[in-house]
């Protein structure tokens, strides 16, 4: 065999080493990079617990929201019955009460003798 392509047992030893040498650097490359694989996976499940837990408080406070929101209009509403229901204080029912107040006190001067010596 002579032929340009002969390669001789030590220089394939060589070949093999340094090939399963390429192996092992590519192995260790992979595990390093499994490893970070790993640290995000972690990551991404504490932020999608978090996630979660923040969606729950979010819901807690929209029920909240929708609550005050009701209780705010049914006040309002009420306040509207309250203003519209009220009697209303016009001229004539200013009169009618202040009639007998007047009376009154003229009738207590008139038995105190304000009206009675002349």
């Amino acid at each position: 065999m002579s032929g340009g392509n002969d390669v001789s047992a030590k220089e394939w030893e060589n070949i093999v080493s340094a090939q399963r040498l390429h192996v092992r650097n590519h192995e260790n490359e992979l595990e390093s990079i499994f490893a970070e694989v790993r640290k995000v996976k972690d990551i991404a499940t504490t932020m999608n617990s978090e996630l979660d837990e923040q969606s729950a408080l979010l819901d807690d406070i929209e029920s909240g929201i929708d609550r005050s929101a009701i209780g705010v209009r049914n006040a309002r509403i009420d306040a509207e019955v309250a203003k519209e229901t009220r009697p209303k204080l016009g001229i004539r029912t200013f009169c009618a009460l202040l009639w007998p107040g007047v009376l009154c006190v003229v009738l207590l001067l008139w038995f105190l003798g304000f009206f009675g010596h002349r």
